[in-house]
């Protein structure tokens, strides 16, 4: 006696577009999670350069003396651009440059070292708070965007007073800002288009040209 067997399948078709939806999802998914991932990354890298300007802060209230944050070269003085490490360290002649008796009190690998920066540190490589907290000299900040997602940046501002703050999306257009009307820019890559009217010329009203110029921030 032959038993009835039900098989259940796909035909070709049906494999092909199965195939096919499922492309599509990956394609518009990859990107986003890949964004999502980046986004988190620039979120952890603002948070540990606050919290690192944050101890040196309070290192410099603590062992009462001058301490600095930059990024050191071989020979002990504090360079511009950062490199992918940046150490506080106790600066007792106030230069910039780590002596012999000068200890280092933390060092952290920093990820956004080849991000694009712009540095307003009154044209010093470093960060320095003295022994009461406040910055000594070197207020400023310093801004990061990510080389490849222009939405990934951020900046991290010291005061006159130390106080150290991170920039914020004040108007909610997606794009952080030092304070209110001065948004994050890193370099000229970041522009917008700006419309230019041409004057009148005998009665005729020419087409409006699309130039491109860089923003330009003042803090």
């Amino acid at each position: 006696m032959e038993l009835e067997t039900n098989q259940v399948g796909l035909t070709l078709v049906e494999l092909v577009v199965a195939m096919a939806v499922m492309t599509i999802l990956l394609t518009i998914a990859i990107p986003s999670a890949s964004h999502l991932l980046e986004g988190t990354r620039t979120d952890s890298a603002r948070n540990d350069l606050i919290s690192l300007m944050g101890f040196a802060r309070s290192s410099a209230i603590e062992h009462k003396t001058l301490v600095s944050l930059c990024s050191l070269t071989p020979e002990g003085a504090c360079e511009l651009p950062w490199g992918d490490s940046l150490a506080v360290f106790i600066d007792r002649d106030g230069d910039g440059v780590r002596d012999e008796q000068d200890r280092v009190l933390r060092v952290l690998q920093f990820e956004p070292a080849n991000w694009a920066h712009n540095y307003r540190t009154a044209s010093r490589s470093y960060f320095q708070w003295n022994t009461i907290g406040v910055s000594n000299g070197a207020p400023g900040s310093v801004s990061f965007c990510h080389p490849d997602i222009r939405e990934n940046r951020f900046a991290v501002i010291v005061s006159f007073a130390g106080r150290i703050r991170a920039s914020r999306d004040y108007n909610k257009d997606g794009v952080p800002e030092r304070s209110p009307g001065t948004p994050v820019i890193c370099d000229a890559r970041y522009q917008q288009p700006v419309t230019v009217e041409p004057p009148l010329v005998a009665d005729l009203t020419p087409a409006p040209v699309s130039v491109r110029v860089p923003h330009l921030s003042f803090v």
